[in-house]
């Protein structure tokens, strides 16, 4: 932790460019996704004027959700016209894959300072998380998904030499 959103991008042949060099975002637009035909791969350009390290690490991943859920297969072009459940369900992946529950859950990690400080996500996403997460506990709902499981294996050294 804080998951390496660029080693995700590049495993995965995304490149992720500022839009300082490409100039492609319209005025208001934090992040797009672009398929580049030439290259076979996705493009993440993203408002590098952003001052936030923890809002850049977000809209990029909010790009990656995009990309995985096969969002901008239909919204490629389209911009900031991508329908409210779209941009939802990229914001839950953003959140799920920078915040894993399970992880949360495993490192007793129960406010939105903590959850900032160990995730590098904004405050505002961190809030929410907090909310999630008390939300969960309450209702016992950690690893009731085997992939839960696997992704708790996955940190489980990280867990284990962070307490």
């Amino acid at each position: 932790m804080p998951v390496d959103i660029t080693e995700i991008a590049r495993n995965n042949r995304i490149e992720i460019k500022k839009n300082g060099t490409i100039e492609m975002l319209k005025p208001g637009e934090n992040a797009v996704s672009d398929y580049n035909f030439t290259k076979e791969c996705w493009n993440i350009i993203y408002d590098d004027t952003i001052e936030s390290t923890e809002i850049k690490r977000f809209v990029i991943a909010h790009e990656l959700g995009h990309i995985f859920l096969g969002h901008s297969f239909v919204t490629v072009g389209f911009h900031s016209k991508t329908p409210v459940s779209i941009e939802r369900a990229a914001n839950q992946f953003a959140v799920r894959l920078l915040c894993p529950a399970c992880v949360l859950c495993g490192l007793d990690v129960r406010t939105a300072d903590e959850i900032v400080r160990l995730c590098g996500i904004p405050f505002e996403e961190a809030v929410k998380r907090e909310k999630r997460m008390k939300d969960l506990r309450e209702r016992d709902k950690f690893f009731t998904d085997p992939l839960e499981s696997m992704v708790y294996k996955r940190f489980e050294d990280f867990i284990k030499n962070y307490k």
